[in-house]
């Protein structure tokens, strides 16, 4: 899905999105739950400069990172974005070499081209810059048995817990000296 800069107003224009989940192409660590609202407004600035001010609410879907069992979170995120043409600055890359060094206005300005800005990109922008580092289903989540594989949060195992790493072994030595 796509906003056209082209029919934007000089005064701007506000807008309201409702994304279903089958419109965006899904990624592996994280599914969509329900559709996406997307709403604010677009206000051209100039230089061929474009301002996006609102909000963003999603519902996801990603593994516990403990446990790995499904874990629902909820994205509500305050948008303020700045986007330029992309012809308006050279892009990553594009120096001699393919490299090019960042400034502070080049991370936190996107780029769009042929006079759209892509509402996907920018929605899975969000969703990642918004995931918990790592994320648990609950704060005392025991996770994964580290050699068996059960879940310790549904079942004990039978385990060994005192096997020690042969590679570590010799260490154990230090603490009876």
């Amino acid at each position: 899905m796509f906003l056209d800069v082209q029919q934007l107003p000089p005064e701007g224009q506000s807008f309201e999105l409702e994304i279903p989940t089958g419109k965006l192409t899904t990624q592996e660590e994280v599914r969509l739950i329900d559709c996406v609202t997307v709403s604010g407004r677009l206000t051209p600035v100039d230089e061929g400069g474009i301002c996006l001010l609102g909000e963003m609410d999603a519902a996801i879907e990603m593994g516990c990172g403990r446990c790995l069992e499904p874990l629902a979170i909820g994205i509500h995120e305050v948008l303020d974005l700045f986007y330029l043409p992309q012809s308006a600055n050279v892009g990553p890359g594009d120096g001699e070499d393919g490299e090019r060094e960042l400034t502070d206005e080049d991370m936190s300005v996107s780029y769009y081209r042929d006079d759209q800005i892509d509402v996907d990109k920018m929605v899975w922008e969000q969703i990642y810059l918004a995931l918990p580092m790592k994320p648990l289903c609950k704060e005392e989540c025991r996770g994964l048995c580290s050699q068996c594989g059960t879940n310790l949060n549904l079942s004990e195992c039978s385990c060994d817990k005192d096997v020690i790493d042969p590679r570590l072994a010799k260490l154990k030595t230090l603490l009876k000296s």
